[in-house]
């Protein structure tokens, strides 16, 4: 991307991990001009699912189906390993994904049950997370460190034992 290192405040991937050849580089990339401190949101179909579940059986050439549902479990450690926090995860597209009008109907109604129960089983994920950067140079106090004087003797010096 032609943007500057550290130089954005916010980041939205919306399903481009899905459709893209190279995950590993977009998160890279992203990560590369997110600021310590930025956040982003990343958007993506979940693989745990009605949605995933249904992606099995149908032709890989429409989407989403074609696009590559990538798991939270492994995006988090992509993410981990990018000194990227996870903040928040939430799921949407509670409803089944069919094109009946009756089903479609009920949609308002399975997405507020699924997100009453904080169901881990819709068919997106909603991941916000936040660039930690670790400083190179260690912080250290200014203070000195309180000094014992040794002037007390050891208590198992001062004891002297007889034997008759």
């Amino acid at each position: 991307m032609p943007l500057a290192t550290d130089s954005i405040d916010v980041v939205v991937i919306h399903h481009a991990l899905d459709f893209t050849d190279d995950s590993h580089r977009l998160l890279r990339e992203a990560t590369r001009i997110l600021r310590p401190g930025g956040q982003m949101l990343i958007i993506g179909f979940n693989p745990y699912s009605w949605w995933g579940f249904w992606k099995l059986f149908q032709r890989k050439i429409n989407i989403p189906w074609r696009g590559r549902f990538i798991s939270k479990r492994r995006l988090s450690d992509w993410l981990q390993l990018l000194s990227l926090q996870i903040d928040s995860v939430n799921y949407g597209l509670h409803f089944l994904p069919l094109k009946y009008s009756r089903l479609l109907q009920l949609a308002p109604r399975m997405e507020r049950f699924g997100s009453s129960i904080n169901s881990p089983l819709g068919g997106a994920y909603f991941i916000l997370c936040v660039k930690q950067v670790v400083p190179i140079t260690p912080i250290l106090p200014r203070w000195r460190p309180i000094r014992t004087r040794a002037t007390v003797m050891p208590v198992a010096e001062n004891i002297r034992i007889k034997i008759h």
